[in-house]
């Protein structure tokens, strides 16, 4: 069973050297800005989503956090060697990047909606929050929209790498459809 897979891999990409001197082309206009996530399998897990759908990129809000560079590459499958990361270190770099991109909050508020009523506009920055406390305040008041996971079951929340995922393919389908009109 691996070695089709790894032969399937070599069929779709011949020349792997090619395929890694392009990974920064064409990327689709979503990133995922990590508001306080701090458990290193969701990092790791959302830096391969970053990878699976060519996100442009995945941004850190403000966090102090730092992860083991080895686990994070364990866990991340070593996808963030090259999916593009950047720090934003205050509010003053979200405004900045606030004037070019539409944020969106995916965390249950008030004035959330369901993430399928929503309708993307590109370039898109996901705010996904952290695992305790969700998206926090002052990205909350920043951000043009609110959307939420409807949740059917007895629990409240999903974990936010599942979330985020589930949300970023919703937004690529979007992306997909709305190009092809």
């Amino acid at each position: 069973m691996a070695s089709d897979k790894i032969k399937y891999f070599r069929e779709v990409h011949p020349d792997t050297a090619i395929l890694l001197a392009n990974l920064h082309l064409d990327r689709h206009p979503i990133s995922i800005c990590l508001d306080g996530i701090h458990d290193i399998q969701n990092v790791g897990a959302i830096f391969r989503l970053g990878d699976a759908a060519r996100l442009a990129q995945i941004l850190s809000f403000y966090d102090g956090s730092i992860f083991p560079e080895k686990k994070l590459e364990r866990l991340s499958r070593s996808t963030n060697r090259y999916v593009p990361f950047q720090k934003l270190h205050n509010l003053q770099e979200v405004q900045t990047l606030k004037q070019t991109h539409t944020f969106v909050a995916l965390e249950i508020t008030n004035q959330s909606i369901a993430y399928f009523d929503w309708k993307p506009v590109f370039p898109l920055v996901i705010v996904a929050g952290s695992e305790q406390s969700g998206v926090s305040q002052e990205l909350l008041d920043l951000t043009d929209h609110a959307v939420h996971i409807p949740m059917y079951g007895v629990n409240l929340s999903m974990n936010v790498a599942m979330a985020t995922s589930i949300f970023v393919y919703y937004c690529l389908e979007f992306l997909k459809s709305s190009t092809n009109s």
